[in-house]
């Protein structure tokens, strides 16, 4: 629930639904160019976006309301106060599609724009433990990784063979 941003790798091309939908402080989220499709409710919480990069050339399928509507107190009821970031040939696209229509500004990426492939440092956890690993997608595992592959431990990647 506390997570501010969310960076998808690339390889992931379905979002399912509800997937983010505890992730009530989101400000930032980056989707990679291989995603196809975003269903109802995966971003439940947006009242905090501010930046949605999305990296998709091909403006994702999504489900009528991948933006649950939500009426906190003190946040505005759409997301007139957010920046969508898209690839420069794909921006006429998207403010031709909702829900993605929806955001105050539809801008091209640049090179200064985090990507998929950026994973900075995980937030410190409030653990004994010493030997914490996330899978690649950002999912706490509980104690070591029992299958080969990617994780992410201390905030960087290591290859668990």
């Amino acid at each position: 629930p506390n997570l501010t941003t969310l960076v998808v790798s690339e390889g992931v091309e379905t979002i399912g639904g509800g997937t983010f939908g505890v992730c009530h402080q989101l400000a930032t989220i980056v989707l990679p160019s291989t995603l196809n499709r975003i269903d109802d409710n995966a971003f439940m919480a947006w009242q905090k976006i501010k930046d949605f990069y999305c990296y998709a050339s091909n403006v994702p399928e999504t489900g009528d309301e991948i933006f649950s509507i939500s009426y906190d107190e003190g946040h505005p009821d759409d997301l007139s106060g957010a920046t969508l970031h898209v690839p420069a040939g794909s921006v006429t696209k998207y403010k031709n599609e909702a829900p993605w229509n929806s955001f105050g500004s539809i801008v091209a990426l640049t090179s200064d724009d985090p990507t998929p492939s950026d994973i900075s440092e995980l937030p410190a956890q409030n653990t004994e433990e010493t030997d914490v690993y996330y899978t690649i997608d950002g999912i706490r595992l509980q104690g070591q990784p029992t299958k080969k592959g990617v994780y992410i431990k201390d905030g960087k990647k290591v290859l668990v063979q």
